[in-house]
C-alpha cells in the first residue's frame, strides 16, 4: 500500500464520516461499518449506500466512478472496486463537501458498459467519468451542504 493510497483511504474514511454524520441530521442514520472485514464481506454499511468522495469533482465538475482498484500500481491486476464490488451496495453516494449525488448501482453498471473506462493518473483506478450536463439524468438525489456547516 503506497503512500498515496493511504492517504486517499484515510479521506475517504472522513468523507464517510461526514455523510453518516449528515445523514443523522436527515432522519437517514446510515451506520457505516469500521472494521474491514464487514467492508469487504457486507459492504460500507448496512443499509447498502457505497459512498465515495471525488475530490476533483469541484475542479472538473465531473464525477469519476470506479470500477477496479489496486494499492499500488506495481500490481499487476486491478480488483472490482465500487460499483462491481459484488457487495450488498443498492445506490452509490459520491461527492464532495458541498454536494452529494445519490445513483442506483444498477444504473452505474449499465452506464459503464457503454462508457469509455479510463486508469486513474496514479495507475490505481479504473473507471468512467459522468460528465457534468449528464449529472442529473442519472443521479436519483442530490445533497446539498452549506460551507458553514462543514466549518461548524
Amino acid at each position: 500500500m503506497t503512500p498515496y493510497y493511504k492517504e486517499k483511504l484515510k479521506e475517504g474514511l472522513a468523507y464517510q464520516e461526514f455523510i453518516e454524520k449528515k445523514s443523522e441530521e436527515r432522519g437517514m442514520y446510515l451506520h457505516n461499518y469500521t472494521s474491514r472485514i464487514n467492508q469487504y464481506e457486507i459492504g460500507e454499511n448496512p443499509e447498502g449506500i457505497e459512498i465515495k468522495f471525488d475530490g476533483l469533482y469541484s475542479k472538473t465538475g465531473n464525477l469519476f466512478i470506479e470500477t477496479a482498484e489496486k494499492t499500488n500500481p506495481q500490481n499487476k491486476r486491478y480488483m472490482k472496486s465500487g460499483i462491481f464490488r459484488g457487495d450488498n451496495s443498492t445506490s452509490l453516494l459520491i461527492g464532495n463537501y458541498d454536494i452529494a449525488y445519490v445513483f442506483a448501482t444498477t444504473t452505474l453498471r449499465q452506464l459503464a458498459k457503454s462508457s469509455r473506462i479510463i486508469e486513474s493518473k496514479t495507475k490505481t483506478s479504473l473507471g468512467f467519468l459522468i460528465k457534468k450536463d449528464d449529472i442529473s439524468k442519472y443521479c436519483t438525489g442530490t445533497w446539498n451542504f452549506s460551507i458553514k456547516e462543514m466549518i461548524a
